[in-house]
């Protein structure tokens, strides 16, 4: 975010073209943090970035066959707006729930995170 604000500051295009890689890399690694911070409440997941992506990596295929399914419930949320916008309330929730269930399944999955596993 720093880098993009410098390149409006200033002017600069060259630093829009390297804050491009860094947003998406920072996107794809926020369901790598939100699942585990919301697991084991440790706030040292939310400010570590590389232990993010490295669980974005371990995670493999399932994680980016998460993300597929997030931007497909994304694309049919805004068939909400149909109904004249108030059918948005119901399916921009309906979205969250399927992102949420997707990365979390995948996670649940590849790092074991269960209660049993918790209880120890």
């Amino acid at each position: 975010m720093i880098i993009e604000c410098l390149a409006w500051h200033y002017e600069r295009p060259e630093l829009h073209l390297l804050s491009i890689p860094l947003w998406l890399v920072a996107t794809a690694a926020v369901p790598g943090y939100m699942s585990h911070y919301c697991y084991a409440r440790d706030p040292s997941e939310v400010f570590n970035p590389l232990k993010a992506l490295r669980r974005v990596f371990q995670t493999g295929r399932g994680y980016w066959h998460a993300w597929g399914i997030a931007l497909a419930a994304m694309v049919l949320s805004f068939l909400g707006l149909l109904a004249f916008g108030v059918g948005f309330l119901v399916t921009s929730v309906w979205f969250w729930q399927v992102a949420g269930f997707a990365f979390a399944t995948q996670f649940t999955k590849t790092f074991a995170l269960t209660q049993e596993r918790r209880a120890r």
